[in-house]
């Protein structure tokens, strides 16, 4: 298992120094990776591409890149070319995002997720490896062939917390990035491992994301949490009515 954080959107001024320090700490306290989400301020793979390629011996990944509002060739391009700036340091993190985002913000049609990832893959699998895509299907087009360079193939996580794109690990295995998978229960984590295998494949790698606070005593930072309000799907955990992910006790020996 490796372990790695993820790194906050910076806000204001000088927005990619600020980045940077993030990265430079993450690297220098050991952590394998540094993971950046795509929401409606920076854009993630060009800032990874910016802060990544001063910070060198860590992972860069997205968590996660919207897939509808970019088309699957453009992505792959855009990805391998972080990954040529970055030394083959990407992982890129894709995902199918929110109704209300696709719908209601972009205007694109949200009505058949499963089948747009499936064909989303179908184009930017055979780019990232440096073949041509010829694909027609029903969300989606291509037929089209990059030349951009890239030190290797980007490796592909894809979000999938829903039970129907977890069926679709099923029964197309895939590497996978669910967030908070922390929080499922015990029977759905066995569903969840056991996506990450195959009989006739190789063990697929699977990255979660956790909300972590770390503190001497957890009824310390009850209170703060209590300011967020409510989490929804977090849950409650240490009794501190606010849903946290985990709260962790340290001691005084641990850096």
């Amino acid at each position: 298992m490796r372990i790695g954080m993820s790194l906050v959107e910076p806000k204001g001024p000088d927005p990619f120094s600020r980045l940077n320090e993030q990265l430079q700490r993450a690297a220098d306290d050991g952590f394998a990776s540094a993971w950046m989400s795509n929401l409606f301020g920076l854009d993630a793979l060009t800032a990874l591409a910016v802060a990544g390629s001063r910070v060198p011996g860590i992972e860069l990944g997205t968590a996660v890149v919207p897939t509808y509002p970019r088309h699957p060739a453009v992505l792959a391009q855009q990805a391998l070319t972080v990954a040529a700036a970055t030394g083959g340091r990407l992982t890129l993190g894709i995902g199918l995002s929110h109704k209300i985002v696709i719908e209601d913000m972009y205007g694109y049609d949200f009505s058949k997720p499963v089948r747009h990832m499936r064909e989303y893959l179908a184009v930017l699998l055979p780019l990232l490896d440096g073949q041509q895509a010829d694909f027609s299907g029903e969300t989606l087009n291509a037929h089209i062939g990059l030349d951009t360079p890239a030190p290797g193939r980007v490796p592909v996580l894809v979000a999938a917390l829903g039970q129907r794109m977890r069926s679709r690990r099923r029964r197309h295995p895939h590497p996978a990035v669910p967030y908070l998978a922390a929080r499922l229960s015990r029977s759905r984590r066995r569903r969840w491992r056991s996506g990450c295998g195959h009989k006739e494949r190789p063990r697929q790698r699977c990255s979660g994301g956790a909300l972590v606070c770390v503190a001497s005593a957890w009824w310390s930072v009850c209170g703060d949490l209590g300011d967020l309000g409510d989490l929804g799907d977090l849950g409650d955990l240490g009794g501190c009515g606010a849903g946290a992910g985990f709260v962790y006790r340290a001691d005084s020996d641990t850096s």
